[in-house]
């Protein structure tokens, strides 16, 4: 058996993890599609009424000169490094997440990120997702403070503060 398997095999496979990457369904590199039968319209609200409620909390909490940013992209406060095969993936689990605060400095380099939960989680599959974004936030050095709703966010937030003057 010669080399020539071995390099067909290395080529699809790149090929696969390319296309894996890269393509987009149904609309090759990103050009705009049609989608016969589905309507777009723009959602009512933004925001559920509990962020709705952080939102107001965090506007009139005294946070010094931290700007608060809401709906803010995961990607947009965790980036990847490493090997790029490895990059990618990582990046791709990321990707599609979402935290529902960031506070920045005037810089706008990330403080802390607010998470707002909105009920008790179970444990298992439904505790995953937040595991994971604590796990991302951890590996990156972002402090999260979550924020149950019900909780009396002035004294988490008074306790957040002073952990960071520690």
């Amino acid at each position: 058996m010669g080399w020539g398997p071995l390099i067909f095999l290395a080529m699809f496979l790149a090929f696969v993890i390319w296309a894996a990457l890269y393509v987009r369904p149904q609309g090759g590199f990103g050009y705009v599609q049609e989608f016969p039968g589905v309507r777009f319209q723009p959602e009512p609200l933004l925001a559920n009424p509990s962020e709705c409620a952080a939102w107001e909390f965090l506007q009139r909490a005294d946070l010094g000169q931290a700007h608060v940013f809401a709906k803010v992209r995961m990607e947009d406060v965790v980036s990847t490094r490493g090997p790029q095969v490895r990059r990618f993936i990582a990046h791709r689990s990321i990707k599609a997440r979402s935290i529902d605060f960031v506070l920045t400095d005037s810089a706008f380099r990330p403080l802390v990120a607010v998470d707002i939960d909105g009920r008790p989680r179970r444990a298992g599959v439904a505790a995953a997702p937040d595991e994971f974004e604590d796990r991302m936030l951890s590996l990156a050095g972002v402090p999260l403070l979550r924020l149950p709703v019900g909780a009396d966010w002035n004294q988490m937030l008074k306790e957040w503060r002073q952990s960071e003057k520690t």
